[in-house]
């Protein structure tokens, strides 16, 4: 392992070498994975999108403003020679996104359990989300010597929503950085998850006030 941090990110922010998959259907099965052939896919560079952030390689919602695709589907290859002891994304993102590595999903932001790609992402935080820089950790044993895929599920909160985005960077960290970091990610998602249970119950609510009879 590892034992020293590593400042050079392994993806860096506004890099080349990302894949995009941005039309209505969805790819081919095992898009995730790291022997995936995406010589139909576009070349991309980060950041990446729509709407009024300045974007690199913008990326298509379809022929419909007003029906926007759910999902757009990223890829980037990235190489270690030896595994670090942890690694860490930094990403700003809209609305929400699915992280998976070597075909392994590691990480939600925005988007419940329940929610497939292709379908739209109830839990997206609404105005104001691109800007938050999220934190995300990586276990080692996700990564391999040599070369790893990053795939990315990138959803849509609605079909009128007006922005889609991504930019990232992930870094290599030492093993006290990463237990220091795994304490609080932990912190953090107890606070996801309260706020999706928020989230839920304020649906409910509004679902049964929608189904009560009127006098």
């Amino acid at each position: 392992m590892v034992t020293s941090f590593a400042a050079d990110p392994v993806i860096k922010k506004g890099a080349d070498g990302w894949k995009a998959w941005d039309k209505k259907e969805a790819p081919a099965e095992g898009w995730t994975s790291s022997t995936y052939d995406t010589k139909e896919w576009k070349d991309a560079t980060t950041p990446l999108g729509y709407g009024k952030e300045p974007v690199s390689t913008p990326l298509s919602f379809g022929e419909d403003a007003k029906k926007k695709h759910a999902t757009a589907y990223l890829r980037h290859g990235f190489k270690v020679e030896e595994v670090a002891a942890g690694y860490v994304i930094k990403v700003r993102m809209d609305d929400g996104a699915v992280f998976h590595v070597n075909g392994k999903e590691v990480h939600r932001l925005n988007v419940a359990d329940a929610t497939k790609p292709g379908e739209y992402s109830k839990w997206a935080l609404g105005p104001g989300v691109l800007k938050q820089e999220h934190t995300l950790i990586l276990k080692p044993d996700v990564v391999n010597v040599g070369g790893n895929v990053l795939a990315i599920a990138l959803f849509q909160s609605g079909p009128t929503s007006s922005d889609l985005y991504l930019d990232l960077d992930v870094t290599p960290i030492d093993k006290e950085t990463f237990e220091k970091m795994k304490k609080e990610a932990v912190q953090r998602k107890k606070k996801l998850e309260e706020a999706a249970k928020k989230r839920e119950e304020a649906e409910k609510r509004a679902a049964e006030k929608e189904s009560a009879p009127t006098a």
